[in-house]
């Protein structure tokens, strides 16, 4: 096979801004697509692109980087500031060392202003490089736009009316434009994306007349060709090549944009390429159908955490640029084409969810680029499908009754306790007892999920929820006979916030469905307590089918509370209790950021915060098929879910089950996120990140929870539906508990 030379350099960026600058294609085709590595691997082909990391340039203390932009000599730029706002770019030379130049003509025309910050750059299609700088001040902050026509050493500034209007203003402040984005025409007008009006972009000769206005959508990119402008349609079903010329959509190629983590740039044989979490694809000029070049699912783009930010091109070679969503920090990555390497991984096995799982994406990416010889393949049987959750997880057994499946199951959803039963899952305890020995793994966690020193399962993130008010309050949830009798003897205020009967009865399930069994069986006398006490609680705090005009008590389906860690316990009106609106507050806690609203709720007050029965909810939790093929490299992929190396990264979908990942995140500072929330009644309660002091409750919470909770979506739809029924006088107690023991106990014995 002739030796293919390019390589691919992606750089991976964290940035507050969603844009980024990309080239597109001269051909339009059908969304056919081909991955090159599948048919290579059918034909027993050699030859895929290799990720390698790549360092940046050493930088200084407090040196940050602004922009990384490709020069009209194709060359890799990394643009910086320092602490002194001074500006420097790194080159990137042949040896993929850097060389630092001053950014002379930043510099000459920002130190001569006051309060001038650089907001982004880019080159022009005619050549020269363009800085849109931002004036802030007490009162309100203002855009320039500066260019340098003279290889860098001058800065000229362009004058736009339209950055001089006021878009809004109040009793204090004037807001002007906030230009985040510009790109450059061949025939020098100017593209801008302004925030204030973000389905739009605006076009602007450099003498500051008004061109065009073109249709935007938002939190998507743009990037320019020749006087073409090329982006997403609204529609987010193609990218459009809008010429601002005739000032009419000149073509529209097909493909469907499903998120703004997608970067287009057209190389200099016409051709269109796309990249993607999916991977890097090429269109050639006047094709019809999609080649992928680089596999998405083998490297690190397809992590959650990051999305394409732009591409280069150069020669044979591609460079591509990333956000990551977390870190903040730059990343470099070379992939370069190795024809020693089989074109698709020889080792492979499954991993199965009925949801996409944030956690596991992250770390199949991962473990993919440590061990390129195994391709983790994740089937996600649900997607965004409704569907009917029952019809998938049938159709699950009927293949691992026969001995086959998945090797790895995310069992969120799934009924966990009949695997177990019928030695479908494999014994984990080799794996975890040696973490749990190392104290690598937070005992209280873990061992819930012991059984006789055996275990079968292990969530790999999990979530709890908190209560605050007063100590006596906290005290009553211990059981629903205690609520009962603390709302009856506090008869000045509803116990908690109003909310809809099945948003209540899923909560209250979640806390006391254990309470509901005896011997293993549904109690049908308890449940009838369960469900009058129910009654009670619900005429207390005004529950009702519906509740109207207020999204924070959406009547949200089960698929949202019941999936992966679930939507249960998001009270937000957390104003309303620190103005004694009603007793006690109930509230999920996923992370350290989700803490804020709590912490700003106790200030001043005379609350506490506790968690709920040490109850917890766990996600992604993870099991072995026993008829796995490969079970060493099986073992290797759980112990890589369970290192901290994944645990570490925040995606958002629960607290690590690594003890030091946890540490790391008690001690993570982070100034940049604030909270503001209005209750229902209109007060407003606001705070920053919790201090060291703060985070160390939550923590303690996390560390003492140990009673997970059933997130069994078709076992607890069953109790909710029939339990909302009973609230709406359809039967009473006895009945309905008559009802949802007889459609259990069915459902447990299949």
């Amino acid at each position: 096979m002739k030796k293919i030379t390019a390589y691919l350099l992606i750089l991976i960026i964290i940035t507050a801004s969603v844009l980024g600058c990309s080239k597109s294609d001269k051909g339009q085709g059908d969304v056919n697509t081909s991955t090159k590595q599948t048919e290579d691997k059918k034909n027993g082909s050699m030859g895929r692109y290799m990720e390698k990391s790549i360092t940046f340039p050493e930088f200084a203390e407090g040196e940050r980087i602004v922009k990384i932009l490709e020069n009209p000599n194709k060359e890799i730029e990394v643009h910086t500031a320092d602490n002194e706002n001074k500006y420097a770019y790194y080159m990137q030379k042949e040896d993929m060392t850097w060389e630092k130049y001053n950014s002379e003509w930043l510099n000459s025309y920002i130190n001569t202003k006051e309060s001038l910050g650089v907001v982004t750059l880019c080159y022009g299609e005619d050549g020269n490089i363009y800085a849109c700088l931002m004036r802030y001040q007490e009162d309100e902050s203002r855009n320039q736009i500066i260019r340098s026509d003279d290889g860098g050493i001058t800065a000229k500034k362009i004058d736009i009316p339209y950055l001089n209007e006021v878009i809004y203003e109040d009793d204090k402040n004037r807001f002007y434009s906030y230009i985040q984005e510009i790109a450059v025409l061949e025939n020098e007008n100017l593209v801008l994306y302004d925030m204030w009006n973000s389905d739009t972009l605006l076009v602007y000769t450099q003498g500051g007349e008004p061109v065009d206005k073109i249709p935007f959508s938002e939190y998507q990119k743009f990037i320019v060709d020749g006087n073409c402008v090329i982006t997403p349609t609204k529609e987010l079903t193609g990218i459009m090549f809008y010429d601002t010329v005739t000032k009419k959509v000149d073509k529209t190629i097909e493909y469907p944009v499903k998120s703004s983590g997608a970067a287009y740039i057209i190389s200099e044989d016409g051709s269109l390429w796309l990249g993607d979490a999916n991977g890097i694809h090429r269109l050639p000029e006047g094709g019809t159908l999609w080649e992928t070049m680089v596999d998405g699912r083998l490297n690190s783009m397809s992590k959650p955490t990051v999305s394409f930010y732009s591409l280069f091109v150069k020669d044979e070679s591609y460079y591509g640029v990333y956000i990551d969503y977390n870190s903040s920090e730059f990343s470099l990555c070379s992939y370069i084409y190795d024809e020693t390497v089989s074109a698709v991984p020889d080792k492979k096995i499954t991993v199965y969810s009925l949801w996409e799982n944030s956690t596991v994406r992250q770390a199949i990416s991962m473990y993919q680029g440590k061990n390129p010889d195994v391709r983790v393949e994740y089937i996600v049987a649900m997607g965004d499908e409704e569907g009917n959750i029952s019809d998938y997880i049938r159709a699950l057994n009927t293949e691992l009754l026969a001995g086959s499946g998945a090797d790895v199951l995310i069992l969120d959803g799934l009924p966990v306790n009949s695997y177990i039963e019928k030695g479908i899952l494999m014994d984990m305890e080799s794996i975890m007892k040696p973490l749990l020995q190392a104290g690598e793994l937070l005992p209280n966690i873990a061992k819930s999920y012991e059984k006789e020193g055996e275990f079968y399962h292990m969530p790999l993130r999990f979530s709890f929820p908190v209560a605050v008010g007063s100590k006596e309050a906290i005290e009553s949830l211990s059981d629903t006979d205690h609520v009962v009798k603390y709302m009856q003897s506090e008869k000045e205020k509803p116990f908690t916030t109003p909310m809809s009967y099945k948003t209540m009865i899923s909560n209250y399930l979640a806390i006391y469905s254990k309470d509901l069994y005896a011997d293993n069986k549904l109690s049908e006398e308890r449940l009838v307590r369960f469900l009058d006490n129910m009654k009670l609680l619900a005429k207390n705090i005004k529950a009702t089918e519906y509740i109207e005009n207020d999204d924070r008590y959406m009547d949200q389906d089960f698929k949202n509370k019941y999936m992966g860690n679930g939507n249960l316990f998001m009270d937000t009106d957390f104003p309303g209790l620190t103005k004694g609106s009603y007793h006690i507050g109930l509230r999920q806690i996923k992370n350290i950021s989700g803490s804020m609203l709590l912490f700003a709720a106790l200030e001043g007050q005379d609350f506490i915060i506790d968690s709920v029965k040490d109850i917890f909810i766990p996600n992604g939790v993870v099991g072995i098929n026993n008829a796995s093929k490969e079970v060493d490299t099986v073992k290797d992929f759980v112990s890589f879910l369970l290192s901290k190396e994944v645990q570490n990264t925040n995606v958002y979908d629960g607290f690590p089950v690594n003890s030091d990942s946890l540490a790391q995140w008690e001690e993570e500072e982070n100034n940049n996120i604030y909270v503001v929330i209005s209750g229902a009644d209109g007060n407003e309660i606001q705070g920053g990140w919790p201090d060291k002091e703060k985070r160390a409750k939550i923590i303690n919470i996390a560390k003492k929870v140990t009673s997970p909770v059933e997130m069994n979506q078709t076992l607890n739809e069953m109790i909710v539906n029939e339990a909302v029924s009973f609230l709406l006088d359809k039967a009473d107690s006895t009945q309905t508990a008559a009802a949802v023991k007889s459609k259990v106990d069915m459902y447990l014995s299949e």
